[in-house]
């Protein structure tokens, strides 16, 4: 294998999770998005909270819909997009060190257990570009042994309904299905249904969809597609609305990363 293959971005895509490999620019800004744990392989990373208070780790795990930047220093990241049911956030949460009031509204935590084991095989990945079912496994694996380490006393399930709602959308997240007919499905109001998803998943089902659209964009770009004509295939109403999504989840132009990225899909 070359090394420049090695010095390429590797992103993995499933209906569940995503995850990115990267070597990261000075910050790492987003400004809405899943639920990430994000982990450094080389250099700790560093938060400041809106009273200069400065924290550093190797590890963060964010909230979903929550902005934040990271200052990252150029070292290597893997950007772990978590489950958009919440269901992984609600497993990895307690296994976090500290919680660090990042502004007045908005919390994040840092020091995930088993930090260094995970970066080593992150690492491993990285070097030995696995095909996207291995990772994927391994991404399983990882979750249920934070999910064994649990007070099993504590609920983790998640609300059935939304669990449908998601469901529904993946399935059609390049169509614009109503609120009011997902809620039909479902037995339940569309005002209730879109407080119970927000509750559940900690995001909007408009700002799920978006995030699912830029997601299947980068999975139809793999098999041969312009970026226009992926953003089309996705839902997007045309490719600029793409580029502020990805925008918003902390990328770069796409253009550029499409050259110096190996995409996996599941």
């Amino acid at each position: 294998m070359s090394m420049s293959s090695i010095s390429k971005a590797l992103f993995y895509s499933s209906r569940d999770r995503v995850l990115f490999l990267l070597r990261s620019d000075e910050y790492y800004s987003r400004t809405t998005g899943p639920a990430m744990l994000i982990l450094s392989f080389e250099n700790e990373l560093e938060v400041e909270d809106e009273e200069g208070n400065k924290y550093l780790s190797h590890s963060y795990l964010v909230p979903p819909g929550v902005p934040v930047s990271i200052k990252t220093n150029y070292t290597k990241v893997a950007l772990c997009f978590l489950k958009f049911s919440g269901s992984d956030f609600k497993k990895l949460m307690p296994h976090m060190n500290r919680g660090i009031n990042y502004n007045s509204r908005y919390s994040i935590y840092s020091g995930v257990k088993l930090e260094t084991k995970l970066i080593e095989a992150l690492q491993d990945v990285w070097v030995k570009r696995y095909e996207a079912n291995t990772v994927y496994s391994l991404l399983a694996q990882w979750i249920s042994t934070f999910d064994s380490m649990h007070d099993k006393t504590i609920d983790y399930s998640v609300e059935p309904r939304v669990l449908r709602v998601i469901d529904m959308i993946l399935d059609n997240s390049s169509e614009n299905v109503p609120v009011s007919a997902l809620a039909k499905e479902v037995g339940l109001k569309p005002s209730r249904l879109s407080s119970l998803f927000k509750q559940t998943t900690g995001a909007s089902i408009r700002s799920f969809r978006l995030w699912e659209r830029f997601f299947s964009a980068v999975r139809y770009g793999e098999s041969g597609m312009s970026l226009t004509e992926a953003s089309a295939a996705a839902g997007f109403a045309d490719y600029g609305q793409c580029f502020r999504v990805y925008k918003s989840l902390g990328g770069t132009q796409p253009r550029n990363v499409k050259k110096i990225t190996e995409v996996k899909v599941l």
